[in-house]
This record gives C-alpha cells, sequence and structure tokens, in this order.
C-alpha cells in the first residue's frame, strides 16, 4: 500500500498519526482532493466540518 499511496504523489503520510493503510483508506475514499473547489467543501463531505444547531437563540457549532 505504502508504494501505492507514493506513486499517486499523495503527502498524506506525511501527517503525524496517517501511516499507508489510513492514507490508502483515505485516497480510495474520497479520490484526490482537489475534485473541491474549497477546503470547506472537502471538510463538509468528509463530515469533519462544524454543523451549526440552535440552542435558546444562541448559534452553536457541533463538533
Amino acid at each position: 500500500m505504502q508504494n501505492l499511496v507514493e506513486t499517486s504523489g499523495s503527502t498524506l503520510m506525511d501527517t503525524p498519526g496517517i501511516g499507508p493503510v489510513m492514507a490508502a483508506r483515505l485516497i480510495g475514499r474520497t479520490g484526490r482532493a482537489h475534485r473541491f473547489p474549497t477546503s470547506a467543501a472537502f471538510a463538509n463531505y468528509a463530515g469533519a466540518a462544524p454543523v451549526e444547531i440552535a440552542s435558546a437563540n444562541s448559534p452553536r457549532a457541533r463538533r
């Protein structure tokens, strides 16, 4: 898997805690990140974007 991730040109494995298996799973699930117009669009797709919730007339974000 490490060879395939490196061949793809991904730099995911440069991130602490991301090894070849996790990098391969992320690439396989999402494809190339550049297909998203913004980083916010990618975060929304990946479920990492905060979601605004209403709470007693005070906007809050669920994380």
